[in-house]
């Protein structure tokens, strides 16, 4: 429990919980049987084909986080992101993995799962971060961190220092704008895009269920506010949607571990009925 004294959107994964142990050795074991593929059926050096097997393991970790932050209900649903992840890794590339981590911590200074407000320096590191994906143009990502910010100022229990913090997310969104090069660089949804965002309609049970939670914050054991993880959890799908419609497969690439993620928990809801199977 050091984490939190030190950081509000920081979830240390204590192997001495099952499912986060379950995660560790999946992740590891993605990581080095793909590492094994490319280097005996792909031909590839041994440090290219562990860069490989850590972008495959890199991706399903950030599913399953994503997942337990979309639905903090059902942790058996976060699994069914991870290996959808993986599938999405294999047919699509590697994602943005600076932008996910940035949209994880969004959706946690948000959704409030771990339980106080953002401290400081987790405000800082969100627009060191954010000015980082700015750069590299991800004009969606820092839009989404924008709004985050926004709605953390706004929602009850407010933090109205992050109306200042939006301002800021504000900047960065027209640097990123600028880099990006938009709109001349829009592609806009293709077949398969559409097909892969209309794999997303069974997330909107997530969204009506999520009006009453059983879940606990990680500190101090409270009731989770229901609006702000329906509020984290719209975020996280305008999120994939304005990737997808600007960029088609690219777009979807790039965050693929969050598609994967909302996939995941919507078709975990549908097998799973709405109960909790863990």
């Amino acid at each position: 429990m050091e984490t939190p004294r030190i950081t509000s959107i920081g979830r240390p994964v204590d192997p001495a919980w099952p499912t986060n142990l379950a995660i560790l050795i999946l992740s590891l074991t993605v990581v080095l049987v793909v590492a094994a593929f490319r280097m005996v059926f792909g031909g590839l050096a041994f440090l290219p084909a562990l860069v490989a097997g850590a972008f495959a393991g890199g991706s399903v970790f950030l599913a399953w986080a994503l997942a337990r932050e979309l639905d903090p209900d059902h942790d058996l649903a976060a699994f069914v992101g991870a290996l959808i992840a993986l599938l999405a890794w294999e047919l699509l590339g590697s994602p943005r993995f600076a932008s996910l981590v940035l949209l994880l911590l969004g959706l946690r200074i948000v959704n409030r799962t771990v339980g106080p407000p953002a401290r400081p320096l987790d405000s800082i590191a969100l627009l060191l971060l954010a000015g980082w994906v700015a750069w590299r143009g991800d004009w969606i990502t820092t839009f989404v961190v924008l709004i985050a910010f926004l709605l953390d100022g706004t929602l009850r229990p407010e933090h109205r220092i992050h109306l200042a913090a939006a301002g800021a997310a504000l900047a960065l969104t027209g640097v990123a704008v600028s880099r990006a090069g938009i709109p001349a660089d829009l592609a806009g949804p293709d077949l398969p895009s559409v097909l892969a965002l209309a794999l997303l309609l069974p997330f909107l049970r997530i969204l009506e269920r999520s009006r009453s939670l059983r879940t606990l914050t990680d500190v101090g054991a409270l009731p989770l506010v229901a609006k702000r993880v329906r509020s984290g959890q719209a975020l996280g799908l305008l999120a994939v949607l304005l990737s997808v419609a600007a960029y088609g497969l690219e777009g979807l690439e790039a965050l693929s571990p969050l598609w994967a993620a909302m996939v995941g928990c919507g078709l975990f809801s549908i097998v799973a009925g709405g109960r909790d199977r863990q």
